[in-house]
């Protein structure tokens, strides 16, 4: 199989949309193994970060994804800003509702979601997201109205290798 090194400076001369269509290929069936190691120098991190969906865009976001299962209440599609939805990188129905975005369940919730992260499916998303930060921030959007107890934050750390 090929390895593919995606590095930033590899875009710097290109317009914006082929950065789109390089790692649309690097994640697509044809490129599959990403080498991240090589990608990222020793030192350098990830720029993942979180925000709600109903927040204005700012142009550092970068790729701005939605990772919630459901749409957003009262937000139209052609008002969201995003540039990809994920919604298998949300919670199971089950969990979400067992959670109830309560604090007190929250180290609970994180423990439990994070197995849940574990899913083959979702391994895959989770690497497409890793490849598409090194080359640059992606924001993950998320509607849930407490900003540090809910599922964003727990993927986030995830992706980061905090958790």
């Amino acid at each position: 199989m090929e390895m593919v090194s995606l590095k930033r400076q590899d875009f710097a001369n290109h317009p914006p949309y082929f950065l789109e269509e390089s790692v649309a290929l690097a994640s697509s069936s044809l490129l599959t193994n990403i080498d991240l190691n090589q990608t990222m120098g020793a030192g350098d991190m990830l720029d993942i970060r979180v925000k709600r969906v109903y927040a204005s865009p700012a142009e550092d976001d970068g790729w701005r994804v939605l990772v919630d299962r459901l749409w957003p209440r009262g937000l139209a599609k052609d008002k969201a800003h995003w540039h990809v939805w994920y919604p298998e990188l949300a919670p199971s129905p089950e969990l979400r509702r067992w959670f109830q975005h309560d604090p007190a369940r929250f180290q609970a919730f994180q423990q439990r979601y994070l197995l849940e992260l574990n899913a083959e499916p979702v391994q895959q998303r989770l690497s497409e997201l890793r490849a598409r930060a090194s080359l640059g921030p992606v924001t993950l959007l998320f509607a849930a109205r407490d900003e540090t107890h809910n599922h964003a934050v727990v993927l986030r750390d995830r992706l980061l290798g905090k958790v």
